[in-house]
């Protein structure tokens, strides 16, 4: 009998050290995941993001990781995978519901991004990504002016986010509004003078408002970051054949 209870308990103390192995390395998966995404080595968190959600499927933070680490690689439909389970996980955490729009907004699924923002706008109305994203996609849906409307929100909330700068007056360029995008561009310069397609945009809002001289910098501002950027090469070959 003592023989027995002997055995028994060798086996729970067996059992109990192989649980806390595993949970270990889930631990260590997940953790190495982490520092090789901050590192922006993507595909080497994947491949330890994938260990780590095998060993915990309820794991929302590894889902989440897991699905950005796939978005940052380009591989969208892995990415809406893992971001819809950690959404399953926790419906309503923020971060995820932008992110997961911002997936189907890469494979055109327009009305799903739309409706991922909106719910995360009823979380938190204050914070500036989720009006970007549904200014993208109305921009996608050729819906210029209520995209408009919605970068100038996220701006309100995020104004030295030189992104959303750039993207307003991306939107203004495109309704032959050159004064207004002049403004925001030239304020996203400032902020990030290392863009080169920041220069380009401005180069062309110069160039449309017939700033020629202005224009003709920007551009040559816009090669010389990027030595390979072919529309601001041609765009300055436009200006030049005007002189």
């Amino acid at each position: 009998m003592k023989k027995n209870m002997l055995l028994l308990s060798i086996l729970l103390i067996l059992l109990t050290l192989f649980s806390g192995l595993v949970v270990a390395q889930e631990k260590s998966d997940f953790k190495l995941g982490v520092e090789k995404f901050e590192a922006e080595n993507y595909q080497r968190a994947v491949d330890h993001l994938v260990e780590a959600v095998a060993d915990r499927p309820d794991s929302m933070r590894a889902h989440y990781l897991l699905g950005l680490s796939y978005y940052k690689l380009g591989k969208y439909d892995f990415s809406q995978t893992q971001l819809e389970a950690a959404h399953e996980i926790e419906s309503d955490n923020y971060k995820v519901l932008v992110n997961l729009g911002r997936t189907y907004y890469q494979q055109d699924k327009l009305e799903q991004a739309i409706e991922m923002a909106n719910e995360a706008m009823k979380i938190d109305y204050g914070q500036s990504d989720a009006y970007a994203l549904v200014g993208r996609v109305h921009n996608a849906q050729g819906k210029v002016k209520v995209a408009i409307r919605n970068f100038k929100q996220a701006v309100k909330i995020e104004a030295d986010n030189y992104y959303y700068l750039n993207y307003l007056g991306y939107l203004y360029l495109k309704e032959n509004e050159y004064k207004e995008a002049i403004s925001y561009l030239e304020k996203a310069v400032e902020i990030n003078p290392k863009a080169a397609y920041i220069y380009n945009n401005l180069g062309l809002s110069y160039e449309n408002s017939g700033q020629l001289e202005k224009a003709k910098r920007a551009y040559e501002s816009a090669i010389e970051i990027n030595s390979n950027y072919t529309n601001a090469k041609v765009n300055l070959k436009r200006i030049n054949s005007k002189e």
